[in-house]
């Protein structure tokens, strides 16, 4: 194995420190969740990443409350690639279209009810 670069460690030691599965990490590499390379064919990610994430830093990016009975999430922040925040917002506006189409008709209805009802009493 070659000597991890200055401010890396190997996936494989982050992986035990972590408990976690070596795949899932280069996976989360690739997704941009986490800091890493690869280097002559082994993948290292960066050693600052141990202390990210966990319960006890206040930069965690889920904080989960439990009062007993139920569990609530609480999103502080999103830490996407802005390429995925991109397309997810492209995707938004597309699947409004029809919600917007809906309740123009809604509308539609409603106000020929309102001007029907309106034109028989007055008129």
């Amino acid at each position: 194995m070659a000597e991890a670069p200055i401010g890396m460690i190997s996936v494989e030691d982050f992986a035990k420190i972590k408990d976690m599965n070596r795949t899932r990490i280069i996976n989360m590499i690739l997704d941009e969740s986490y800091i890493g390379k690869k280097v002559d064919g082994e993948w290292y990610i960066d050693s600052a990443e141990i202390n990210r994430g966990s319960t006890s830093n206040s930069d965690s990016a889920v904080r989960i409350q439990s009062n007993g009975t139920s569990n609530e999430v609480v999103v502080i922040d999103i830490r996407m690639p802005f390429i995925s925040m991109v397309i997810f917002m492209i995707k938004f506006v597309i699947a409004a279209i029809p919600a917007t189409i809906i309740l123009f008709f809604i509308g539609f209805v409603f106000t020929t009810i309102l001007g029907v009802s309106i034109g028989s009493i007055i008129g």
